[in-house]
């Protein structure tokens, strides 16, 4: 029985398109420039997405190909479909991909904190402050369980009536599942 971790189960050609999309996005990360802004490990969004917190991990996912189980994670920071990572006839430098990581380079320097059409800049960083991982956990200690809201849009007078369940955190957002039924349509 050998020594040491288990061998992962890593995708051929991946790993030179994920060093082409640091590269295409801009990103560094090499333990050199570990304290420059535009470092992974700087990065919160890179964080968010559950990527390696070791330099030495990464490289092995570039020499050797992105396992599978962090496909998802990676395609999630990049913001692209995993059929850009794993498709063999899509080449790490071609238009086509290039065009893919750039047209989501913005999304990989702003962190999003909800998912709103627009987020005042202000608004994110004052909940980003208020909502750390510690304050978080203790809202959900106080709000986990079943409710009923009560939820009125401004241009309308009709009360809709909800059930949410504060099921788990993520990080700095609580996680909930709910029934809605607007106008007759019921949506989960």
């Amino acid at each position: 029985m050998p020594f040491g971790r288990p061998q992962k189960n890593r995708l051929p050609g991946t790993g030179e398109k994920l060093q082409a999309a640091l590269q295409i996005a801009g990103l560094t990360w090499s333990s050199a420039s570990a304290s420059s802004n535009n470092h992974v490990l700087n990065n919160k969004r890179w964080t968010r997405c559950g990527l390696p917190r070791s330099i030495n991990t990464l490289m092995n996912d570039i020499r050797s190909g992105i396992p599978t189980e962090r496909l998802d994670s990676y395609s999630s920071f990049f913001s692209v479909s995993a059929d850009m990572f794993i498709n063999p006839g899509i080449t790490p430098y071609s238009s086509e991909f290039s065009c893919e990581i750039l047209k989501s380079k913005h999304k990989i320097y702003v962190v999003n904190t909800m998912p709103l059409h627009s987020e005042d800049p202000q608004f994110c960083h004052l909940l980003m402050q208020y909502n750390d991982e510690s304050s978080i956990n203790g809202l959900y200690e106080v709000l986990r369980g079943v409710y009923i809201l009560y939820l009125r849009e401004e241009s309308d007078p009709t009360i809709f009536t909800a059930a949410i369940h504060v099921h788990s955190i993520d990080r700095n957002h609580l996680l909930a599942s709910g029934y809605l039924k607007l106008h007759g349509i019921a949506a989960c």
